[in-house]
């Protein structure tokens, strides 16, 4: 009888655990209102090129910032020193910087007359571009929080009734 009693406890405390767990959480985060998810934040890896040219470590990328860390960026991107990058030069560019060699904008999006050849001044205002795009109040200045974008998400679907589970399961 005691063994009997003992796995009764063990399913009865098992239950409660497991269905605590499984429970609503959104009373935690404050993510209920009207059914909507929470969305998620992003960095698009177009910023990640103009990250590293904040030098003075302020979080703030200025106009001066962006026009040295262009410079700087070309000539590291340049491995061959011929004064204008190829599609392999800045596609490894981009890996290193972005963690990707396909990152947009790509090589077509650099490559403003379509001659296979980046100059520094195609780069530059390439550069300069997404550095505009980024300066949400056109103040000058680029900050972190201005290269960071929430996703944002619909109404949750539904959850399926019993009858359609079944239905699914068929399949």
């Amino acid at each position: 009888m005691s063994r009997h009693l003992i796995l009764i406890l063990t399913i009865a405390v098992t239950t409660a655990g497991l269905a605590a767990c499984s429970g609503d959480r959104s009373h935690k985060t404050g993510h209920r209102e009207m059914g909507m998810m929470e969305g998620g934040l992003i960095v698009r890896p177009s910023a990640l090129y103009l990250v590293g040219m904040d030098t003075d470590g302020d979080f703030r990328i200025e106009r001066a910032e962006l026009d040295a860390g262009t410079v700087a960026a070309f000539k590291a991107a340049d491995a061959n020193r011929s004064g204008f990058l190829t599609p392999v030069e800045l596609s490894e560019w981009s890996e290193t910087l972005a963690g990707d060699r396909y990152a947009p904008p790509g090589f077509i999006g650099f490559d403003a007359n379509a001659d296979q050849k980046v100059t520094p001044e195609e780069f530059g205002e390439t550069l300069g571009g997404l550095f505009k795009q980024f300066d949400r109040n056109a103040d000058g200045v680029v900050i972190r929080a201005e290269m960071v974008e929430r996703l944002k998400r619909g109404p949750r679907r539904p959850r399926a009734t019993p009858d359609v589970q079944r239905q699914r399961q068929r399949y």
